[in-house]
């Protein structure tokens, strides 16, 4: 048990075109899925929709945290108004820049930790010392939204 964090990627995909005529739905939706890990194995699958809807969305993993109780609460008094219950919450590309940049700043001067990313108690939430593993977090909270992409929907999720 513990605080478990996801951050996500989205994108729709349509599966309509718009000429100056019609609309035309397509008639099928051909998917290729290729996973490619470190030690140069891929895993692979193909699967094919006939007829399909009007469109759909991809949600791709972006970022996971364990107990990372600053972090989280940085999210919640962002993008949830203050309240924690779990939910899928939306999260703006300028919102996580904003969550790089404050993750860089207390690096730069850990001094700044309390006032700018304090960390916060709760039911296996871990630690709320600012020592090692708290700007290890910060360093990964880096990392992680170094992939993050203007133009796509992001959402954050937390459970414990």
């Amino acid at each position: 048990m513990g605080l478990d964090m996801y951050l996500r990627k989205s994108a729709y995909v349509k599966t309509w075109k718009s000429t100056d005529t019609c609309i035309k739905d397509a008639t099928r939706l051909d998917v290729h899925v290729r996973v490619a890990y470190d030690d140069g194995t891929v895993d692979q699958t193909d699967f094919t929709v006939n007829d399909p809807q009007s469109g759909f969305d991809v949600q791709l993993p972006i970022g996971y945290w364990r107990k990372a109780n600053a972090i989280h609460r940085w999210f919640i008094q962002t993008c949830a108004n203050g309240k924690d219950d779990c939910r899928e919450m939306s999260v703006s590309y300028d919102q996580l820049m904003e969550l790089k940049r404050l993750c860089q700043q207390v690096l730069d001067d850990h001094d700044k930790a309390p006032e700018l990313l304090p960390t916060q108690e709760g039911f296996f939430f871990g630690s709320t010392d600012y020592g090692e593993c708290y700007f290890d977090d910060l360093k990964d909270t880096i990392k992680i939204l170094d992939k993050v992409e203007d133009g796509y929907w992001y959402e954050y999720q937390a459970s414990w």
